[in-house]
């Protein structure tokens, strides 16, 4: 069952409330990734992508070999599974082709962000920024890890649905949980690391009644464990990044065990949304405004977290999704790619 928490109505003692505490709580609580430890008797361990933030695709492929190390028996990647048969020749040790595949949902949410950047810099009449170092965006990233959690054994299972046929949220989160139990169905003692969007981890939040991935597999009795990131080539969550920044701690790799903070209504992700957090060395645009020093709480309240990951889900979470070119004329209506 879903835990239910009491949460305090006021935030006196939240250590996450005020950049000042944050920044205090993040140098003394803050660790080595050890994923072993994240694992540890768990089963399942959903790790919360922002298909954004490349940099978390860059993580996970260069700790494919400590996750083998932990433990690890299989990879659920949010793609198509009508692609299995080619993730298992890869896992074969096959050379594959993996152009004609759905590998996941970070194809579509490089081009948003790249529409967004445009209209960014419309409106602000400032130049277009390019980072042409960023080997991890979009479908590469992708195949990254596809390729890199391969190679040390583990075995690639797609649990996605095909997005043009727009499933509901109902329907597709019971396709991805039913994808991720027949794993365990299969093999008993699987362990797995599942790498999907933040949204379809959280522990509580339900959008209009409907379970998470996450949820549903907690439910199904299996030991799981939600991880979020945060830091990269993204500043969300803003009360962490900006905390680590002031904690001169911005260029650390690290993580937090966000457990002892379940009633707190600042946390990173909304309370009892997730297990953990991994910070990854922050890479700045300088041209992006630093927040100010003062109460964050407006920033990282679970409201604002929740929509951020809505607003996530509705727009990138989607591989099929395609950016509508705009003609002379025409208006592009974003309702089409929600």
């Amino acid at each position: 069952m879903t835990e239910i928490l009491m949460i305090p109505e006021n935030s006196i003692n939240d250590p996450w409330d005020k950049v000042e505490t944050i920044a205090k709580e993040i140098k003394a609580k803050r660790q080595a990734v050890d994923y072993r430890e994240i694992f540890k008797e768990r089963q399942c361990i959903f790790l919360g992508d922002n298909h954004a933030n490349s940099s978390i695709r860059e993580h996970i492929g260069h700790n494919a070999s400590n996750m083998k190390a932990a433990g690890v028996t299989h990879f659920a990647i949010e793609a198509d599974d009508n692609g299995k048969p080619v993730f298992d020749k890869l896992c074969q040790g096959e050379q594959v082709d993996l152009s004609n595949v759905d590998v996941g949902p970070a194809e579509s949410a490089a081009r948003l962000s790249k529409l967004g950047e445009m209209v960014r810099a419309a409106a602000s009449g400032s130049a277009l920024s390019s980072d042409t170092n960023d080997a991890y965006a979009g479908r590469a990233g992708d195949e990254h890890v596809i390729r890199s959690v391969a190679k040390v054994g583990l075995h690639i299972v797609p649990i996605d649905m095909d997005q043009s046929t727009k499933p509901t949220g109902e329907e597709r989160e019971r396709h991805l949980s039913d994808g991720l139990l027949r794993i365990y169905q299969q093999y008993p003692d699987a362990k797995v690391a599942v790498l999907i969007g933040g949204f379809h981890t959280l522990k509580r939040y339900k959008s209009e009644g409907i379970e998470t991935v996450a949820q549903r597999v907690a439910n199904a009795g299996y030991k799981t464990a939600s991880v979020q990131f945060a830091g990269g080539r993204s500043d969300s969550p803003m009360n962490m990044t900006e905390g680590a920044r002031n904690a001169g701690v911005a260029n650390e790799e690290f993580i937090i065990d966000l457990n002892p903070y379940k009633t707190s209504r600042s946390v990173p992700y909304g309370p009892g949304e997730a297990d953990y957090v991994i910070h990854l060395a922050q890479i700045r645009d300088p041209n992006k405004d630093s927040m100010n020093s003062h109460s964050v709480s407006r920033h990282a309240s679970r409201p604002h977290i929740i929509a951020d990951f809505l607003a996530l889900a509705k727009l990138v979470d989607d591989p099929s999704m395609k950016i509508p070119k705009q003609t002379k004329g025409s208006d592009v209506n974003p309702s089409e790619n929600s």
